[in-house]
């Protein structure tokens, strides 16, 4: 892991920039804290489970984003905060549990995410159609 791009405690925010739910912004640091836990969910939102995930995207007129899209994690090390995300969650899926992968994984700054990636300040996230700016 990469850990040169430091933040400052509690300032790590995710902007929807494009797609649906442009223009809503998620607090990462301040949702773990709230949520007093370090795995943040991210996948699309679905009426019949509205809890499953910790940040949900909306979707209209596809279905690229998964349920149970990515997992980002909030690491401190030497008085910074970083933040990292990696494709798929741990949960139960079609009666197994354990990490199961997207559809169709993420990209970071045009990249496809592989492995676990370090999120930096302006790097752009897309899931499907929503693109998303990092801030710290």
């Amino acid at each position: 892991m990469n850990a040169s791009v430091p933040g400052s405690i509690g300032s790590w925010r995710l902007k929807i920039i494009e797609g649906p739910g442009a223009g809503q912004e998620f607090n990462l640091s301040n949702l773990a804290k709230y949520k007093n836990k370090r795995l943040l969910k991210l996948g699309r939102f679905d009426p019949s489970i509205p809890l499953e995930n910790d940040i949900f995207l909306h979707e209209n007129g596809s279905a690229f984003i998964s349920r149970y899209h990515a997992t980002f994690e909030q690491i401190f090390k030497n008085d910074s905060e970083y933040w990292v995300i990696r494709d798929g969650q741990w949960c139960k899926k079609n009666g197994n549990i354990g990490w199961h992968l997207s559809r169709n994984g993420f990209l970071v700054n045009g990249k496809k995410g592989e492995g676990v990636v370090v999120l930096k300040p302006e790097d752009i996230l897309e899931v499907g159609k929503v693109k998303m700016k990092v801030f710290c």
